[in-house]
């Protein structure tokens, strides 16, 4: 489905919907440098001191020929070093495999980029280049970047490219780019689907103190889309929606990336819990069809799990042209999916009024109860919001930013260890289409309608990434 037809149909577009109606908010990096230091606008706290890694699609084409998806785009690692009360940023693309293939043949060889026939050959053949452009990984003091349907990719903190990673073979299909740590169980899990004559979905659990391994891998009924998931204390959940893969448009390479998608709401959405120390319990049902981009949240109750989504009636929120933006992007309702122990049903509750994407705890509380969401909201206006709920007194506290400023996915750091759940700093990468450059931007986490505490400017655009990761100067080994 195009925009064209979103709008017909009345939909509101993703946060990832930015292209033509911001001008280069999509359009390809302007260069690649190490860490250079950062022009400064106001007072970088001190006590913030680490890395924000983020990553996104930095190349829309290659050789002169334009992908059809900015979900293809090549990916790039975005840094900004902070301490002492400074900041220095890099920019650098991510040298995978098949990206340096193509340097060295000097035209494109994956992707939309290529002829028709040499995309279905890469289609019968298994081939596709892995760009790392989805999200940041920090896993025993090294860098991953990650993206659907393949291993990570390590970089190491100058930026520079190592290479593909199966975690000592571990890793036997894909690897989601969507991991969530458990910091009371001292693990990171994520799940992995592997298609094939059969397909199946893989959880990986990857200690904090150990080696990866996987935990099962369970067969689904049809090939699907499963961009993220859940894990509390003690289960890791899949909302597993009626979004199934159309096998032959993707070997044939018919349509762009939304195109290889068919939604199929009569199959409903199927609900898989897996107990951790258990994964041979393994429950299974289903319930009404609804869609979810990203899980927020996770937690055990005393007679259910729950975990939070930002929910859509259908899957019309994938929808992403970078030629044809007209719309506001779409943002979800922030929802409470319950699912009570020993029954086949599930229960929904709205946690906030304001819909949201992109929805950010404080990851010390990550598979337990929290009070503190952060997200993304646009306005009437398309002005672009961001939004503090304070879940327990069902307050929120919103910044909105000016005209011409868009905000990416907005990070929480604690502004100490010890400090209280939300007290701490909130990081988003934020572009100025007034003067086509991103920048920083540093907001106290508790007083967000104040505005930035400061800013770190880059003196080019950073392309609109998607996710990325905080590292502290010690680091946690948590993703």
């Amino acid at each position: 489905m195009t925009a064209a037809t979103a709008a017909k149909k009345g939909r509101r577009l993703h946060p990832a919907r930015m292209g033509t109606r911001v001008s280069h908010f999509w359009s390809d990096l302007t260069r690649e440098h190490g860490y250079e230091p950062l022009k400064l606008e106001g007072d970088i706290p001190q006590e913030l001191a680490g890395t924000l890694y983020r990553t996104g699609p930095a190349l829309t084409q290659r050789f002169g020929r334009p992908y059809g998806h900015v979900f293809e785009g090549d990916g790039a690692i975005c840094a900004v070093r902070l301490g002492e009360g400074k900041a220095q940023g890099a920019h650098r693309l991510l040298r995978g495999d098949g990206f340096v293939e193509e340097e060295r043949a000097g035209r494109p060889l994956y992707q939309t980029a290529v002829s028709w026939p040499r995309q279905v050959a890469n289609g019968l053949l298994g081939r596709f280049k892995n760009t790392g452009n989805t999200n940041v990984m920090e896993w025993h003091g090294h860098l991953y970047a990650l993206m659907e349907n393949a291993r990570p990719i390590a970089f190491d903190r100058e930026l520079e490219t190592v290479g593909e990673t199966s975690f000592g073979g571990v890793i036997q299909g894909a690897f989601s780019a969507h991991p969530h740590p458990v910091p009371s169980r001292r693990t990171t899990y994520n799940i992995g689907l592997r298609y094939g004559r059969k397909t199946s979905v893989a959880i990986y659990s990857l200690p904090w103190e150990g080696q990866a391994r996987c935990l099962t891998e369970l067969p689904l009924d049809h090939p699907v889309m499963l961009h993220d998931f859940m894990a509390t204390e003690k289960h890791v959940v899949m909302l597993v929606s009626p979004l199934r893969l159309v096998i032959h448009r993707a070997i044939l390479s018919i349509g762009d990336f939304t195109d290889l998608f068919r939604w199929t709401p009569s199959a409903g959405t199927e609900v898989i819990v897996v107990p951790i120390d258990e994964p041979e319990r393994v429950r299974r049902f289903r319930t009404d069809a609804f869609f979810q981009i990203h899980f927020c949240g996770g937690r055990e109750e005393p007679d259910a799990v729950a975990v939070d989504v930002m929910k859509y009636a259908d899957s019309s929120a994938l929808d992403v042209n970078v030629a044809d933006v007209d719309e506001p992007p779409q943002t979800g309702e922030v929802t409470r999916i319950r699912i009570p122990h020993g029954t086949d049903r599930v229960e929904h509750e709205r946690l906030c009024e304001t819909t949201l994407e992109f929805g950010q705890t404080d990851l010390r509380m990550a598979g337990s109860d929290y009070r503190h969401l952060f997200g993304l909201n646009v306005d009437e206006e398309n002005r672009f919001r961001l939004v503090h709920v304070d879940l327990e007194r069902g307050s929120e506290d919103v910044f909105r930013f000016p005209e011409g400023e868009f905000n990416s996915e907005a990070l929480f750091v604690p502004r100490s260890p010890e400090a209280p759940e939300g007290e701490g700093y909130l990081l988003s990468i934020v572009y100025r289409s007034s003067s086509r450059t991103s920048h920083l931007a540093v907001f106290d986490a508790q007083h967000v309608s104040d505005g930035p505490v400061a800013r770190a400017h880059f003196d080019h655009h950073i392309p609109s990434g998607f996710h990325g990761t905080w590292v502290s100067q010690v680091g946690s080994g948590a993703a």
